[in-house]
């Protein structure tokens, strides 16, 4: 029996999407919100803790498998426009904050791999916001159909 791909264990992944947002929907926990505690036990103070942690890293789960479920859209050299900010068309123009997915080439192993991001600006010029020291004009990109 082979091993599934990666876009395999992503689909079984994002089938799971609905399901991780219905349990966050209908547990309410969050920073103003918080579970019937017993202070004086401190097995429920544990769970309450580690209840917190799991629903943090569920929360992030369902966030990266709700990006990854959109399509992507778009994909190109980026080039500055004259008005400073970076595109790959006429369609969009990448501004801070704006997540992007840029094609980096690894030299320990050799290979080209693409790396979510966000672009952000500093000193009235823009960077990747993980990858500071490649520059933005010329890089390979891609964007997906997430707001």
């Amino acid at each position: 029996m082979s091993s599934p791909t990666p876009s395999d264990v992503l689909n079984q992944l994002v089938s799971m999407k609905d399901e991780i947002k219905e349990v966050l929907e209908s547990i309410h926990f969050g920073p103003d919100q918080n579970l019937n505690v017993n202070f004086a036990d401190p097995n429920d103070i544990f769970l309450n803790n580690e209840c917190g942690y799991i629903i943090s890293k569920l929360e992030d789960i369902h966030h990266q498998l709700n990006y990854l479920s959109h399509p992507i859209i778009e994909e190109g050299t980026l080039y500055k426009r004259p008005n400073g900010r970076y595109a790959i068309s006429d369609k969009y123009e990448f501004t801070t904050g704006s997540l992007i997915e840029v094609l980096v080439h690894n030299h320990e192993d050799d290979h080209e791999s693409w790396v979510e991001t966000r672009i952000e600006e500093q000193n009235g010029d823009y960077y990747f916001h993980h990858i500071k020291d490649l520059p933005l004009e010329g890089a390979h990109v891609r964007r997906r159909a997430y707001v």
